[in-house]
């Protein structure tokens, strides 16, 4: 298994941004806002009641020989964590733990390589193809009336998460419930898709494939996650025939919490200009991009690796490969949902438009939205307006990705889209 270059880089991200964080500390006055020093003052206190032989540098030492009563009875002195941060001492521990978590993640990551990953897909028949997607059926052995669920994965990231190995399938799931899954698969952008931008994949792609799987069986549901369900949702209104129900999973939508304020007007047009001027956006760079929003998850997701038992190991290997193994985007994908979705917000405002239609909240049939409570990818808040317009609500007790393949999916997810899809 070759190592994703993403994880290196997080390593050696996590060691920089320890020592970055102590040389903007020391420099804090003690008048500032304190925001900075409320959340570095416990290193400052750990770092006392480690060494409780070191005094605060500007306490005087005006007591050096206290009794005996007098130590057991006396609190803790007071720390200013400014003059901690200056102290040598606390930069040489700060260097020995920022190691040690390190070298604790890549043993994490040693490991992680070194899980063995055979798996066979799943049986499939390609029922479609345009330009390199294609639309396959995982149902052969399903009669033709069992109810169609088409699923529609994120741009971003490759179809394989809903067949991620033989003991966590989502198509097998739904098979063995009487569900037809029908998979949208991307692939990586040709010589068209490399026009596209969203509005294009919905016409020319999520609609196209809707159509051929209602020529082929009567009930056709449509689900999107993530931003497959962006993708969805526009296509149930601006398909000809309309989905016989919608179902959108973590789906974003008020693209607030993704906004950047911390950058410019002049460096946000020079990010513009960036991604223009690239053929494809390399899937690594999409990726970075989620990594970097919690940069030490790397730190923290690879020590506990070392904790796990081998099911939850071999299990946890292969969600990281598909997270990391991501697909390219176009540039016009790129621009639209990297920068100007978060910036001006177009879909909350209803200034989206494909085929001609605004696209809102409101869809033409039967809607069914799923709302992780713990999602850290596309938190609540985004996801909420569409469920404030949907007919039913479920909002199950897990992450954004466990949502999918967690060990509980399953019993949480993939039984009730079952029943709602009509069939048992």
């Amino acid at each position: 298994m070759n190592l994703h270059p993403n994880h290196l880089s997080l390593a050696m991200l996590n060691w920089m941004q320890s020592m970055s964080a102590w040389q903007i500390a020391k420099h804090v006055s003690s008048n500032s806002n304190g925001s900075l020093l409320d959340r570095l003052s416990p290193l400052a206190n750990h770092q006392l009641k480690s060494n409780p032989q070191r005094k605060n540098p500007r306490q005087k030492n005006r007591n050096p020989r206290p009794s005996a009563q007098a130590a057991n009875h006396a609190s803790a002195p007071s720390v200013n964590p400014t003059d901690v941060f200056r102290d040598p001492e606390f930069l040489r521990i700060l260097q020995r733990e920022a190691e040690l978590r390190t070298h604790s993640a890549l043993d994490g990551l040693k490991h992680y390589q070194a899980i063995d990953r055979e798996h066979e897909p799943s049986y499939c028949r390609t029922l479609w193809r345009r330009g390199t997607t294609e639309l396959n059926d995982y149902g052969a052995d399903l009669p033709k009336t069992a109810p169609c669920l088409l699923l529609v994965p994120s741009l971003i990231n490759r179809a394989h998460i809903f067949d991620l190995y033989a003991e966590v399938s989502v198509v097998s799931t739904l098979v063995s419930l009487g569900v037809r899954p029908l998979v949208l698969d991307w692939n990586e952008p040709g010589l068209q898709e490399r026009r596209f931008d969203c509005a294009d994949y919905v016409t020319y792609r999520v609609t196209e494939a809707l159509s051929q799987a209602q020529r082929l069986y009567d009930s056709v549901h449509l689900l999107g996650y993530c931003m497959g369900g962006i993708l969805a949702q526009a296509a149930a209104q601006t398909a000809w025939t309309k989905p016989t129900s919608l179902i959108l999973l973590s789906t974003p939508w008020d693209m607030s919490p993704f906004h950047l304020p911390e950058f410019t007007e002049e460096s946000i047009a020079q990010m513009r200009e960036w991604i223009m001027r690239q053929d494809v956006m390399p899937d690594w760079w999409s990726s970075a991009v989620f990594q970097l929003k919690d940069p030490f998850r790397f730190q923290r997701k690879f020590t506990r690796f070392l904790q796990m038992n081998e099911k939850e190991q071999q299990h946890f290997a292969f969600v990281e490969d598909w997270a990391q193994d991501g697909v390219p985007l176009s540039r016009y994908v790129a621009r639209e949902c990297l920068i100007d979705w978060p910036q001006s917000n177009p879909l909350l405002n209803e200034s989206w438009r494909v085929a001609g239609h605004s696209i809102t909240t409101h869809a033409p049939c039967p809607t069914l939205c799923v709302i992780p409570k713990r999602d850290k990818i596309v938190p609540p808040t985004s996801a909420q307006p569409l469920a404030d317009t949907a007919d039913h609500i479920l909002t199950p007790d897990c992450g954004h990705i466990s949502l999918v393949v967690g060990q509980r999916a399953s019993q949480s997810l993939w039984k009730p889209i079952a029943k709602w899809c009509g069939a048992g």
